[in-house]
């Protein structure tokens, strides 16, 4: 367990490479940097670990127990000011997400991240069904675990013309071909909708185009 006050558990549990990984990014990466700078970042980030998983697959072939997430996600928190009521927001100024890969890590970690994000439960009663497992979709996503941090925003309105801004960019991890961003799926536009009917607040944007997009290396 790692302490965590931007977390409504205020803990974060660490039992693989991806869980350590996303803790070590939330306390080192700059804070109150621009959106192309963690944008850069990001990019550079998953270029990295493309490059290092591939290699590790070639000297480690057949070697099941290297789950490795399908997506993960940037989340980029944008205050469009700092009212006078508000003397600092207890928000992080970003967050890394990473998928859920293999059966064994969803069943270990969903109840973690309910309980970090409890409208993943709720959308579990509005939306869960053994024939769609609308909820397993979402909980699993990068997305999911960055949105955890928004426990921190203001509930309510606050001045006249305060938003915050939260900016979601999804990519593949493992983008042969260059940066690969996936659109949200429906559960987790679902579950944005949620947020925003419960902080006011928020202004949400999706970065990934309508169409396929690929960017090289």
């Amino acid at each position: 367990m790692v302490p965590c006050d931007d977390l409504q558990s205020g803990t974060y549990t660490v039992r693989n490479f991806w869980t350590a990984l996303h803790i070590i990014l939330q306390y080192t990466l700059p804070p109150n940097r621009s959106l192309k700078e963690y944008l850069q970042i990001f990019m550079s980030l998953q270029k990295c670990l493309s490059l290092t998983l591939d290699k590790l697959r070639e000297a480690y072939t057949g070697y099941t127990a290297l789950e490795i997430p399908t997506t993960f996600s940037l989340l980029v928190f944008l205050p469009s000011n700092l009212p006078p009521e508000l003397h600092e927001l207890t928000l992080p100024s970003v967050s890394i997400g990473f998928a859920l890969a293999g059966q064994a890590v969803k069943d270990t970690f969903l109840p973690y991240r309910r309980a970090n994000l409890p409208l993943l439960t709720v959308l579990d009663r509005k939306e869960m069904s053994p024939s769609t497992g609308v909820l397993g979709s979402v909980a699993d996503s990068g997305l999911a675990e960055t949105l955890a941090y928004t426990v921190g925003a203001p509930q309510g309105v606050v001045g006249n013309k305060f938003r915050l801004i939260l900016v979601n960019f999804t990519i593949k991890l493992m983008g042969e071909q260059g940066v690969v961003p996936v659109k949200m799926e429906e559960g987790e536009r679902r579950l944005v909708e949620m947020l925003r009917d419960r902080y006011r607040v928020l202004v949400t944007l999706d970065l990934a185009p309508p169409y396929k997009w690929v960017a090289r290396y």
